[in-house]
């Protein structure tokens, strides 16, 4: 990896010559979970569906993330509603955020 000893992507993160050796929170807790996931991730993945994609993936990391970290983050994370996009449709979302841009 790079002018790196490592053998390993673990070995190089954690290595002192790591860009992310600064990074703190190597766990299931840490606010890469805790804010991308109802942030981020939940309102992508309300949008997929939306658009008629069925978003397996996605969905399974916010149960995994909501079961983790007993937190039910479809329900408390960045909804349509809570966005202010509930009832508008995929094309309306897009001239919406045109708009806004």
């Amino acid at each position: 990896y790079g002018a790196n000893s490592a053998a390993t992507i673990y070995e190089y993160v954690n290595s002192p010559e790591s860009p992310y050796k600064d990074i703190v929170g190597h766990s299931v807790k840490s606010r890469y979970l805790t804010e991308d996931v109802p942030f981020c991730m939940v309102p992508g993945m309300l949008m997929g569906r939306m658009a008629g994609l069925s978003m397996p993936i996605v969905s399974l990391v916010i149960e995994t993330a909501s079961f983790l970290h007993d937190t039910d983050y479809l329900a408390k994370g960045h909804t349509m509603q809570h966005l202010g996009l509930e009832g508008m449709t995929p094309r309306q979302i897009a001239e919406y955020a045109k708009k806004a841009g």
